[in-house]
């Protein structure tokens, strides 16, 4: 049901549960019946799925061999492995990218093989493989002596890039794709081509990350050299677990969903992050780039949101600014002082991709604002002269803020070149598909995220044409923001205790498709209002129900306070859990996400 009076005007949902299905997982794995209803909020609704979930193992990883186009994939790299051929990884240029280029290209190398990677300039080249960099890269292995060109594989583009794959055949390349964004109607002609979104591949876990595929093609290299006898002794094959950590950071910086296969490559990548802190055997790179972050390695358990937060945002700046190559370099190096100039390097541009988003995001704001109505179901906004690497970001920002699809453009000599973020139950890729025809040279992406280009003279048709596609296919209330929540009527008395917290951080690592809970606590008193930060924009309070207390915060909340005044006796307080470590002892408080200032009708569950 719609709560009007929701502070973020949010529609606070709940999914229908079986109580007995609860009660059974509870009871099998002996865990709080909280902990079972949030895991059934989740899909999982067996015991056996739960057990899977909360003990997430490697052993449970599907072949690499059931995904299409891996067998023709491996036999062309152990061919070139045994004949000395020049193997050349083009990475596309965001952390995920980045990631299994450092991936692939490392694994390479510890086989012995003459590896090579190639970033793209976002900037001058722009997504995917060009015709450009397939001639610097010709232009290389030339000086390096190498007569023909090798193998070329991409990792995490090139599956729309028809064009630039046919010219690489004819350069003499043989060609490789991995990738994960949704394949075209007719695939490039490749050698081979892995992808599990493609028709006809059989592997099991369809929403893997560029660097999850890769890592299956570096399985499934392991594999096909052990079954060919190129390692005597067992203790001499390669150990993947090395390689997990890219693994973790790609895939949660690139926002696919932490569950199946990526929960369980996720959790082992950052139990490894954690124990080489632990141990103090981090490569140089990763130790200062978590020291520019401020990141207490080896204190505490790295986790998803150290991550998506404060790593990712740094290693993404260098290829939203062109320079790329610099957070390759970072991650590969061994030298000490190396890592600490790059890791430095990246924090300032990332304090100057935080300026130059800034300013793009207030003139759009502005235009937005302009032209925005309660009728409106799409952003498209336009402006010579904006900066293309932090257009995403920034219609991610105004997606959020203004609750409906956004893309955003810079003109440029004719082209307008830009990024689209869409909400949830809006399916961007397939918006953009039907809007193809006659307005958009060039675009790829999937269901949230997509990048795009149309001519600067097609512009106005193509907004209106966005804007129809939407319209016609998608309601009012599919765009309605709404909160999801695991718990409408948490008491107090079954959150805060010792059984609840030991289990309740089984359920990380959180992100997209595995959202930290949400609890609804009804009638609560909140107590010592004050705001801090910056501009007071933050809450700081205590929130008490049934004379339990917790103390609480709101990030950006501060604003709101005035709305609180004399309705702070009995609210409705929609909020997740915060761990706090310091100095070795751990406290839970309540992160304030929503409230309700007038509910005089009881929540209840709706079934939307």
């Amino acid at each position: 049901m719609l709560h009007s009076t929701s502070h973020l005007h949010k529609l606070w949902c709940q999914k229908e549960r079986d109580a007995s299905i609860c009660q059974d997982i509870a009871r099998e794995l002996r865990l709080p019946i909280i902990l079972a209803r949030i895991l059934y909020q989740r899909g999982i609704t067996t015991p056996d799925l739960a057990d899977n979930f909360l003990r997430p193992s490697l052993k449970q990883l599907p072949s690499p061999l059931a995904m299409k186009g891996m067998e023709e994939a491996l036999a062309i790299i152990a061919g070139a492995l045994r004949d000395g051929r020049p193997l050349t990884v083009y990475g596309d240029y965001d952390v995920d990218g980045i990631t299994a280029t450092v991936l692939v290209y490392s694994f390479l190398r510890e086989l012995g093989g003459k590896s090579f990677y190639y970033q793209p300039n976002r900037l001058t080249e722009g997504y995917g493989v060009n015709k450009g960099g397939l001639a610097s890269i010709c232009q290389r292995l030339a000086a390096d002596g190498f007569a023909e060109p090798g193998v070329l594989i991409t990792v995490d583009c090139g599956i729309s890039d028809a064009e630039a794959v046919a010219e690489a055949k004819r350069l003499g390349f043989s060609v490789i794709i991995t990738d994960h964004h949704e394949p075209p109607s007719r695939l490039p002609t490749a050698d081979a081509v892995i992808n599990p979104l493609q028709s006809g591949c059989l592997f099991p876990f369809k929403q893997l990350a560029g660097v999850g595929v890769a890592f299956f093609l570096v399985m499934g290299l392991r594999s096909y050299l052990v079954n060919q006898g190129s390692w005597k002794d067992d203790c001499d094959i390669p150990n993947l677990k090395k390689y997990l950590d890219w693994v973790a950071f790609g895939t949660i910086a690139d926002m696919v969903p932490l569950l199946g296969v990526n929960r369980i490559l996720v959790k082992a990548g950052l139990e490894a992050l954690t124990d080489k802190a632990g141990r103090k055997t981090l490569a140089p790179g990763l130790l200062h780039l978590f020291n520019v972050a401020n990141i207490a390695a080896g204190d505490r358990q790295i986790t998803a949101e150290d991550i998506a937060y404060r790593i990712g945002p740094r290693i993404n700046a260098a290829g939203r600014l062109g320079v790329s190559a610099k957070a390759v370099e970072l991650l590969l190096t061994e030298h000490d002082d190396d890592a600490r100039q790059l890791a430095m390097e990246l924090d300032e541009v990332n304090q100057e991709r935080k300026n130059i988003e800034n300013g793009v995001a207030l003139q759009a704001t502005q235009m937005a604002e302009s032209s925005f109505n309660k009728d409106c179901r799409a952003l498209v906004l336009w402006q010579e002269g904006w900066h293309p690497g932090v257009l995403g970001i920034v219609a991610a920002r105004l997606t959020d803020m203004f609750n409906c699809p956004t893309v955003l453009l810079t003109v440029d000599n004719g082209m307008a070149k830009g990024s689209g973020r869409s909400v949830p139950g809006v399916n961007l890729y397939e918006v953009l598909v039907a809007c193809r025809h006659e307005n958009i040279e060039k675009f790829g992406g999937h269901e949230g995220a997509a990048g795009l280009v149309v001519r600067a003279g097609r512009l106005e048709s193509f907004r209106e044409n966005f804007k129809q596609v939407i319209l016609e296919k998608y309601s009012v209330v599919d765009m309605t923001p709404k909160l999801w929540l695991d718990e409408m009527h948490i008491e107090f008395s079954e959150l805060f205790q010792e059984i609840f917290f030991e289990n309740y951080n089984r359920l990380r690592p959180f992100g997209v498709g595995n959202p930290e809970p949400v609890f609804a606590a009804n009638k609560c008193r909140i107590n010592a209002t004050r705001t801090v930060g910056a501009e007071h924009k933050h809450l700081r309070f205590t929130m008490e129900q049934d004379g339990i207390t917790a103390r609480g915060i709101g990030f950006d909340f501060g604003r709101g306070v005035k709305e609180l005044d004399g309705k702070l006796s009995s609210m409705d307080m929609a909020f997740t859990l915060r761990q706090n470590d310091f100095r070795g002892k751990t406290s839970w408080e309540i992160n304030l996400v929503d409230f309700l200032v007038d509910s005089q009708q009881p929540l209840q569950n709706d079934n939307i």
